[in-house]
């Protein structure tokens, strides 16, 4: 039978796996994970009571692929939704936290803005026609609400999403959403108000000043309902294995390099000089770890791979008791822009978030350090690192205890920056598949940096190759 092959075990290599196997084409399917563990950054600790994330907090319901992945595994019965309060959420700007009002009238009265900044969203609806071309997220957020907006609230949702630098991201990659609405109707408000006519029953009243909210307070977050499993992230990948069959995983398997005989097929090159053959070859690694299998095979797609940069990251994790902690943690925490005095992006407060991730009398925080602005930090020691998230959680919510518990997760290439250009990129990938029938890439280092992308992604995928690799008998 035809063999295919995967290279990488995160949520894209086993979701794009699992989906194959559920076709039953009669390919017969293997992964090969460099690390010892399946999931790549979605990993789980569990420690003395608390449930403590690698990386991704968990997915938006708003992705009905994702939830129809859920069900068809049978883990329906374990998602968790976050808590109602993590609906709130703040900024830290001059000096305190300040939450980000859904309300416009409340938004207005608060102190996230001064007045001439929220007077220039007002003026929202009157922005120019935009530019030709790719544009960066901030110069599209500077256009629509004005420079301070786009630095208090855009730059540091940029900076949670992505640990990115709007500066640099590309609007059309990044957010393609926005970038659509812009390029149909100019003005955001003006979207925005078309599409509730679109959707609105016959005769319902418009409420548009909850829509105009929308345009202006980016950083209150995405549309969807934040969601997890009552046994973290880890959950998916666990059930995603069972799905799969960890038979058909090869652990400590790391991929070298690939090349292809005479007849076409792939030829994976493997430590200790090992090789195997695929017809068909996955690669559902980051682009960086994806470019030198391909050097030899495609020269100019392992450039394009090799051009998509990663915002290092460390997430550092601790524990206190709840009685050191004066403030509520009633939200789901705090973002920072820069220039507000504050090294760190921002703290989740994870045990507000997912009730249940601390044991009874217990906080559980989450704090990233580093990102595309402050890239160094991320190599700096336990110990450094420490400090820094130590004294920030001081000056913001007035923690003086040290943490009971701590864990330091280290991002060295951390998420993928879709920087201007990207689409380009992209699209010399893509030419290099279409080129060289049988290989394909999928993850988050293309079209959507989030776990309901990779998923998302997978089913099509899975379409494509079992329609485009016959099914030999050997």
């Amino acid at each position: 039978m035809s063999h295919i092959a995967i290279v990488g075990a995160g949520v894209a290599g086993l979701s794009v796996a699992f989906e194959l196997l559920q076709r039953r084409t009669g390919h017969a399917v293997h992964l090969y994970e460099a690390s010892n563990l399946p999931g790549g950054n979605i990993r789980t600790d569990y420690v003395d009571g608390f449930t403590i994330e690698w990386g991704p907090n968990g997915f938006l319901d708003s992705v009905p692929e994702t939830l129809d992945l859920v069900e068809r595994l049978g883990i329906s019965d374990r998602l968790l939704p976050a808590s109602m309060a993590s609906k709130r959420r703040f900024i830290w700007r001059n000096g305190r936290l300040r939450e980000v009002k859904p309300n416009p009238v409340a938004f207005l009265a608060s102190g996230l803005l001064s007045w001439s900044g929220k007077l220039r969203i007002m003026a929202e609806p009157f922005t120019d026609t935009p530019p030709d071309g790719d544009q960066t997220v901030f110069e599209f957020a500077t256009r629509h609400i004005g420079e301070e907006a786009a630095s208090v609230l855009v730059d540091a949702m940029v900076s949670g999403v992505f640990a990115g630098n709007a500066r640099e991201l590309s609007l059309k990659s990044a957010f393609p959403r926005m970038h659509e609405m812009e390029s149909r109707y100019t003005s955001l408000v003006r979207a925005l108000l078309a599409r509730m006519r679109e959707r609105r029953p016959e005769g319902e009243n418009a409420k548009p000043h909850s829509r105009l909210q929308q345009a202006y307070a980016p950083a209150a977050g995405p549309a969807g309902h934040l969601t997890s499993f009552r046994g973290g992230m880890s959950d998916l990948i666990s059930a995603l294995v069972r799905a799969v069959g960890p038979e058909r995983i090869r652990f400590r398997a790391k991929v070298e390099t690939v090349g292809r005989d005479r007849c076409g097929a792939f030829r994976l090159h493997l430590a200790q000089a090992q090789v195997a053959e695929a017809d068909a070859l996955i690669l559902a690694v980051p682009a960086w770890n994806a470019a030198p299998l391909v050097r030899d095979l495609a020269p100019d797609m392992a450039a394009a791979l090799e051009d998509i940069p990663g915002a290092p990251l460390c997430v550092v994790a601790t524990a206190f008791k709840r009685t050191d902690v004066k403030h509520p943690l009633d939200g789901f925490g705090f973002l920072v822009p820069r220039g507000q005095g504050l090294t760190i992006l921002g703290s989740l407060w994870t045990s507000s978030i997912f009730p249940g991730r601390a044991p009874e009398g217990w906080v559980l925080l989450r704090t990233m350090v580093g990102g595309a602005h402050l890239p160094t930090l991320a190599s700096l020691s336990d110990t450094e690192l420490l400090r820094i998230v130590r004294g920030d959680l001081r000056t913001s919510l007035g923690i003086t205890a040290r943490p009971a518990l701590w864990r330091i997760y280290r991002h060295p290439r951390g998420i993928p920056q879709y920087t201007v250009g990207h689409e380009d990129r992209l699209g010399r990938i893509h030419a290099a598949c279409d080129a060289i029938p049988g290989l394909y890439v999928i993850g988050n280092s293309y079209e959507g940096i989030a776990v309901n992308a990779c998923v998302k992604a997978a089913a099509p995928l899975a379409k494509r190759v079992a329609r485009d690799v016959p099914v030999r008998h050997r």
